[in-house]
């Protein structure tokens, strides 16, 4: 399986032959025409595992932005080297800094080299909401990756904020309103309906697991909680 990379301020159609390079290298690129549409990417459930940022944008803006939306880890690539801006870059969330390299092949080692540190190396496989079992819900929102039962499972954007919320106080009842203004991050008179439809898709998705006990309770006219089953 190849890994998602999204790239910020590279100028897709003028290098056909450096996206072919990355694919083939395992890791798929997908390209932000700004730094706005690549925060609206990051906070809309994509799961990627980098963010490369070249120096055709302010690159200070672009991390700080990605920051504040996600812990995915960021590698800048500038073409002259500024050990200022560096040390500022690096303060500011990112977590490299090289100079363009000349061949394809050493950007490729800095960009599996990160990916490796935050995955295979050091994945914060912590479970959210359960003891860490075989038999367990697992959630890492670094890389809004959800495991159960060792299975991966896919929640876009609403129904993986929705469920990582239940599943952060387990046994906790949310209200309607609590949930919609965290999730929707609004107010609004049909938030109810609009999460009844949410919910039962997520649970839909947690069915498809065999043997997975916890479940999200309705708890009428009130709200939602996530509840675990006794270990007998």
């Amino acid at each position: 399986m190849k890994e998602r990379m999204l790239v910020i301020g590279y100028d897709r159609p003028a290098a056909p032959e450096r996206k072919w390079g990355w694919a083939c290298g395992g890791v798929h690129p997908y390209y932000a025409e700004s730094i706005r549409k690549a925060a609206k990417e990051l906070d809309g459930g994509t799961g990627y595992s980098l963010v490369l940022i070249f120096g055709r944008v302010n690159v200070m803006d672009a991390v700080r932005t990605v920051r504040r939306v996600s812990n995915v880890p960021i590698l800048v690539i500038r073409k002259q080297y500024d050990g200022m801006e560096k040390i500022a870059v690096l303060e500011s969330g990112a977590d490299e800094y090289i100079q363009c390299p000349v061949r394809l092949e050493e950007g490729m080692a800095s960009v599996h080299a990160l990916i490796r540190r935050y995955t295979k190396w050091n994945p914060c496989y912590g479970y959210v909401g359960c003891e860490p079992s075989k038999e367990g819900l697992c959630i890492i929102p670094e890389y809004r990756k959800v495991f159960v039962n060792n299975r991966e499972l896919f929640f876009p954007g609403r129904e993986f904020d929705l469920l990582h919320t239940l599943v952060s106080c387990p046994g906790r009842v949310f209200t309607y309103e609590q949930l919609f203004y965290k999730v929707w991050k609004e107010e609004g008179d049909h938030a109810e309906s609009i999460m009844h439809s949410c919910i039962k898709r997520i649970r839909r998705r947690l069915e498809t697991v065999s043997g997975f006990s916890a479940r999200i309770e309705n708890v009428r006219g009130v709200g939602y909680r996530y509840q675990e089953q006794e270990v007998l």
